[in-house]
C-alpha cells in the first residue's frame, strides 16, 4: 500500500513548538494511523490547536 501525504495544520504559541514537533512525529513514525487533533488552552487563551492526518485526495 503507498504511503499516503501526511497533513498537519493548525495554530501554536511558539512557546510549545516542541509539542507542535511531537504531534507531527506521531504521523512521520506511523504511531497515528487516521488522524488526531490537539488543543491546549493556557489560562484561558488558546495556545495550541492542531490537527493531522493522511490526504488520499
Amino acid at each position: 500500500m503507498p504511503r499516503l501525504p501526511i497533513v498537519v495544520d493548525g495554530d501554536c504559541d511558539s512557546r510549545f513548538d516542541k509539542v507542535k514537533q511531537t504531534f507531527h512525529n506521531n504521523f512521520t513514525q506511523r504511531w497515528e494511523s487516521e488522524g488526531a487533533a490537539f488543543a491546549v488552552y493556557l489560562d484561558g487563551e488558546k495556545v495550541v490547536d492542531l490537527w493531522g492526518g493522511y490526504a488520499d485526495s
